[in-house]
């Protein structure tokens, strides 16, 4: 007869042994969908419901921005293939891309670990989550059957932007939530090509909502100092030249978007 202890200790060794296994398992799968199923399958996606289309008023400024990737977090059934920090990025470049596409920004770079040069303005931080819920058990069988039978992914975003003005010492927050389904089989194959339209659109509506947001909080306008400790910087006229200057020189605007703006700031009336 075997002791009661030996037997709990016994079953726990027993169920960590088949966790492993079909971990292991899984993992296999999903590496045989990447490597040799691809080029014999094809996805469509699907856009989520969550966030209706909007269409951003553009502000009075149009910025270079500095970002980074802060409390954000990344999660995949099955188990993920990036960090949290690289899903993070990656979101980050799709939301931004779209922000200089539409004219909102001059363009934007990466920040590793918040560490914003002091010649940076605006600072944007992404925090949140992404979950990508998929069945474990249907991405083994879709792996062993060539994806004849397909499995999914319904991926969904939970997305917080933090923007400071380093100058005025404003920071604005904006929300959005959305998600896309994608659907991978070997059905998919033929409509793999205009089949990417639910996730590019579940990107533009998280771009446009948190555009909208900071707009409606005076983000891109000329404000107040938010800070009283005398540390604030204010928007001047030099000020505002020499970042058409840097802007310039750095390849984000073009002799004529140069012009431009220089007649825009000596034509506006900014705080002194």
């Amino acid at each position: 007869m075997v002791p009661t202890r030996n037997v709990g200790m016994m079953d726990k060794a027993m169920n960590m042994t088949q966790n492993q296994y079909f971990a292991w398992l899984g993992n296999a799968a999903r590496l045989l969908l990447i490597t040799a199923i691809p080029p014999l399958s094809g996805c469509i996606t699907i856009a989520g419901d969550q966030l209706a289309d909007v269409k951003p008023v553009p502000g009075k400024i149009r910025p270079a921005v500095q970002e980074t990737v802060g409390a954000f977090a990344f999660h995949l059934d099955g188990g993920k293939m990036i960090t949290s920090n690289k899903a993070g990025r990656m979101l980050n470049d799709e939301i931004l891309d779209r922000w200089q596409e539409s004219g909102f920004i001059y363009g934007h770079n990466y920040v590793e670990a918040s560490n914003f040069p002091d010649a940076s303005v605006y600072r944007i931080t992404l925090s949140g989550h992404q979950e990508g819920d998929s069945s474990i058990f249907l991405q083994i069988i879709s792996g062993l059957t060539l994806t004849a039978i397909p499995y999914y992914v319904d991926t969904k975003y939970n997305v917080h932007y933090s923007l400071q003005n380093a100058r005025s010492g404003c920071v604005f927050e904006a929300e959005a939530s959305d998600s896309f389904n994608t659907i991978v089989g070997l059905l998919m194959l033929p409509a793999a090509p205009f089949g990417q339209g639910g996730r590019s659109a579940t990107y533009d509506r998280l771009a446009n909502h948190l555009y909208a947001q900071l707009v409606e909080q005076g983000a891109f306008d000329i404000h107040e100092p938010c800070r009283d400790d005398g540390k604030s910087m204010i928007f001047s006229v030099e000020d505002r030249l020499k970042d058409a200057d840097r802007l310039k020189s750095e390849g984000f605007i073009s002799e004529e978007e140069y012009q431009k703006m220089r007649a825009i700031i000596l034509k506006d009336s900014p705080l002194k």
